[in-house]
């Protein structure tokens, strides 16, 4: 398998059926490929914002984590669409690793104490289907990125 030159891949999500898909921290474009045969090719070209953390969700689309750019994207795993861009964070955010469950997806912020929910359901579009932000607590002390654990 031989990814483009310059991609920088960060992030992976794969399919049941052994189709993989990884996101460029240079310009956000993602890849997919075949896990067996290793073919494979763009279908998002990026256009700005990185690609982080990758995740399926249940209607064939990709959720992507924007990084720095605070975003979360819904692409469509088949042929590479940009279907909707949530901003998710302002300001001094990283928006990154993603899973989904409990309905919808969860991505995590690296710079700071919350998570942002997706709901994930057939629409991705309308106002419900903004991210919202859910802020973490309790008895632990946040490490800054970088501090000593």
């Amino acid at each position: 398998m031989a990814i483009p030159a310059g991609f920088q891949p960060e992030g992976i999500a794969v399919s049941a059926r052994g189709t993989a898909y990884t996101g460029s921290l240079l310009d956000g474009s993602v890849y997919r490929f075949d896990l067996t045969t290793g073919a494979g090719r763009i279908i998002t070209r990026g256009e700005g914002p990185m690609s982080v953390g990758l995740k399926l969700d249940p209607y064939g689309r990709l959720l992507v984590a924007g990084g720095a750019s605070g975003q979360i994207r819904v692409i469509d795993a088949g042929d590479g669409r940009v279907l909707a861009t949530h901003q998710a964070a302002t300001g001094t955010a990283f928006v990154n690793d993603a899973v989904v469950g409990c309905g919808g997806a969860w991505f995590t912020d690296s710079f700071a104490d919350v998570l942002y929910f997706l709901p994930v359901g057939r629409d991705l579009t309308g106002p419900g289907a903004a991210p919202r932000t859910l802020r973490l607590g309790g008895e632990w002390d946040p490490v800054p990125p970088g501090g000593d654990h």
